[in-house]
């Protein structure tokens, strides 16, 4: 017994003195490194702790190009295979910019890089774009970036929103062609016309929005066929209230207000100043028909803080559809340049064709219709 102890203390003491030697050498600290380096190697292989690929400076031009289309890295898909040397980069653009715009962004991709653009295919069912990339060096894969149009809108879209005055439901096939509109309209109704609360119902059912076209007194004074609810200016204070109240209640669920006529009342101040005063109670805005230069709308509507603008293009629906087109087209091109437009107009056959027809044009070319509640300028804001 005495023995063994004598040998089993002999062994402690020898693996104590070598483990002081191996803390005091470099030996530990070697050893520590090399498991540092072996746990980081192991880490770098598990699932979630994927290194980030190298790209081409062509990739990452095209990544940055897509950052100001708004998209991110997540929303790239990059694909390759062994039988096909090509890069094939996939992903959907916000619609929002002109398609040629659009293809001339991503193709400056090339710049400062051995590429060029090969060939560009848009075909013209609005399914989006396929750009190839070649590059003068031999040995570097071509790059083929598709791109199809998302069903989101790029955040700065310009923005038409169109107005239907006196809008009236019917059983016919133009307002049926109206609120089976796929796109936001909004209907201005008469709160004095019949069924005028069951047309601003329906509207509101088939989304769209719906405001109170307030008859006004024109010049020369004649109130046409809204004289019962027709606002004159010599009207009293309490019963010019009372119009604007029997309105809001005719018409349910109602964002806004906008004017037929007007030229008189548009130049009195007080007049303006008790609608713009109670329209402001009920949270709603004014968007003005312009009938005369001398109105004060604008300005009443800037002191009280209420949220104004004006009707920028009136389209004449005696029109045939063809020209109807072009105006819409003149109207795009504006609201490309502005970043908005209203449109007024009344409920034809002729007009929900010509919109139908030029509904893809202004999808391809960056505009998205809107409701006019969506882009009135609040008080204050120049137009």
């Amino acid at each position: 017994m005495r023995i063994r102890f004598i040998v089993l203390l002999a062994v402690l003491l020898s693996c104590a003195a070598g483990g002081i030697y191996f803390f005091r050498s470099g030996m530990y600290r070697h050893s520590m490194r090399y498991v540092h380096e072996l746990r980081s190697l192991i880490e770098s292989g598990k699932p979630g702790k994927k290194s980030r690929p190298t790209r081409s400076v062509i990739e990452n031009n095209i990544l940055d190009r897509l950052k100001i289309l708004e998209i991110t890295d997540s929303g790239v898909v990059f694909r390759s295979s062994a039988n096909d040397t090509a890069i094939r980069i996939r992903t959907a653009i916000p619609r929002g910019n002109p398609v040629e715009w659009t293809v001339w962004h991503l193709s400056s991709a090339v710049t400062g890089t051995s590429y060029h653009v090969e060939d560009c295919f848009c075909p013209p069912d609005d399914r989006g774009c396929t750009i190839r990339f070649t590059s003068s060096v031999s040995g570097q894969p071509p790059i083929i970036l598709t791109v199809s149009w998302a069903s989101r809108y790029f955040s700065k879209t310009a923005k038409m929103a169109i107005c239907i005055r006196d809008f009236g439901f019917a059983a016919d096939q133009t307002t049926i062609d109206y609120l089976s509109f796929p796109e936001p309209l909004t209907m201005a109704v008469v709160p004095s016309r019949k069924l005028s609360s069951w047309t601003a119902q329906i509207s509101n059912e088939y989304k769209k929005e719906v405001l109170v076209l307030l008859p006004m007194e024109p010049v020369p004074r004649s109130a046409g066929n809204y004289r019962q609810s027709c606002i004159m200016i010599h009207f009293p204070d309490e019963r010019l209230r009372s119009l604007i109240a029997d309105a809001a209640g005719a018409v349910p669920d109602f964002t806004g207000f906008c004017n037929t006529g007007g030229a008189r009342v548009l130049e009195d101040s007080r007049v303006m100043n008790i609608l713009f005063s109670e329209i402001k109670k009920r949270h709603g805005f004014f968007i003005e028909q312009p009938v005369t230069r001398k109105s004060v709308a604008a300005v009443i509507a800037r002191r009280l803080s209420l949220p104004f603008a004006q009707i920028d293009c009136s389209i004449d629906t005696a029109m045939k559809a063809p020209r109807i087109q072009e105006l819409l087209k003149r109207c795009a091109m504006d609201a490309q340049k502005r970043g908005r437009i209203i449109i007024s107009t009344k409920a034809t056959g002729e007009f929900i064709r010509a919109l139908k027809n030029e509904l893809p044009f202004l999808r391809r070319n960056g505009v998205r219709l809107s409701y006019v509640s969506e882009i009135f300028a609040p008080a204050g804001e120049p137009k």
